[in-house]
């Protein structure tokens, strides 16, 4: 058992810099980024983009119904490309980005 453990339960156990949560809109263009780099198998999206297999469903479900991936078959396996709207949606982000210097 670990010595320097005082009892004392912390309800705040990491700094808070590491307990922002990212909004609906940030995850989807992670994973919209994520899928223009040519990672196209959910799982590696998932990972790559830093997601929970549920979070990265909805995007997915969001992305595709949007008309910003598509969802293909290859072999029996799920891959996902970006459409030309998604690489649009992604050089506009960009752009806003460069604009409000962030």
């Amino acid at each position: 058992m670990d010595s320097t453990f005082s009892g004392q339960y912390d309800p705040n156990p990491v700094s808070p810099e590491v307990t922002i949560r990212r909004s609906k809109i940030e995850m989807h263009l992670d994973v919209l980024k994520t899928i223009s780099r040519g990672i196209e198998k959910p799982t590696r999206i998932m990972f790559s983009a830093n997601s929970s297999w549920l979070a990265l469903n909805n995007s997915l479900a969001s992305l595709e119904s949007n008309g910003l991936i598509n969802k293909n078959m290859n072999e029996g396996r799920v891959r996902y490309s970006v459409t030309e709207k998604g690489f649009e949606v992604l050089k506009s982000y960009r752009n806003f980005r460069e604009n409000l210097d962030l």
